[in-house]
């Protein structure tokens, strides 16, 4: 397996007539290939002394080729010191604050795009139950995605066009408020965001006929290249 994107070419060449039908089978798979299994894209179980000093925090995060990540941030609040997860205060007692939250932004790099499908998360709070809210650029932080709770291993799901081939940025915020007191803390222990990863791969086929002559098309399905965190795939 490569852990690089490239382009891929392959040739086959055959008479027309016999082989038309298969000519012509493959050309409609290319044609209507239309996805890729969904994995983890970018992950950290953030670990480390007092990980929320550090604004945005990358240390530990593993990430699929084809795409750049932000690590996680924090907007308005303060760090606290903790081991082994990113520890906040300073979270509103009341309503939803938008100048307060964590982030994370996912870039795709030149010439590959993504999909995000999801975020798996887990939080720890001193005390008390807090609401949360997930947000994202592609409507401009406008909505509320899921219903976000606390504790291990949580997923909120992202779906529609906004979050499909994207060629740009999306950033993810998360809002801690209501929180059951002043000085309360919140963590975040651990995340991972699932999705695709891909690359522009084409396909050159080339059909010869008995008098010798040649015609070559070249087909770019979409999509066609799928990376992860543990491979790289090639497929048509």
């Amino acid at each position: 397996m490569m852990s690089q994107l490239f382009t891929f070419r392959s040739a086959t060449s055959y008479s027309p007539g016999k082989y038309a039908v298969g000519w012509l089978m493959l050309l409609m798979a290319l044609l209507s290939y239309s996805g890729m299994a969904q994995s983890v894209i970018w992950t950290n179980p953030i670990t480390g002394s007092s990980p929320s000093s550090t604004n945005p925090y990358l240390t530990g995060q593993s990430v699929a080729p084809g795409i750049t990540v932000s690590g996680i941030g924090r907007t308005g609040v303060n760090p606290n010191t903790a081991n082994d997860r990113y520890n906040t205060t300073n979270w509103p007692t009341g309503s939803i604050d938008l100048g307060k939250y964590f982030s994370f932004t996912i870039t795709p790099q030149p010439g590959t795009r993504f999909t995000l499908s999801s975020i798996i998360y887990s939080t720890q709070v001193s005390t008390g139950t807090p609401s949360l809210a997930i947000r994202t650029s592609v409507d401009n932080y406008g909505a509320n995605i899921g219903t976000p709770t606390l504790g291990t291993n949580r997923t909120v799901s992202f779906s529609g066009a906004g979050f499909e081939n994207q060629t740009g940025p999306i950033t993810v915020r998360f809002y801690v408020f209501n929180i059951s007191a002043a000085g309360t803390t919140f963590s975040i222990n651990d995340f991972s965001f699932s999705g695709t990863v891909l690359g522009a791969v084409s396909t050159m086929i080339t059909s010869t006929s008995g008098s010798g002559s040649t015609v070559t098309q070249t087909f770019t399905p979409t999509p066609t290249r799928s990376t992860n965190l543990f491979s790289t795939s090639d497929s048509i």
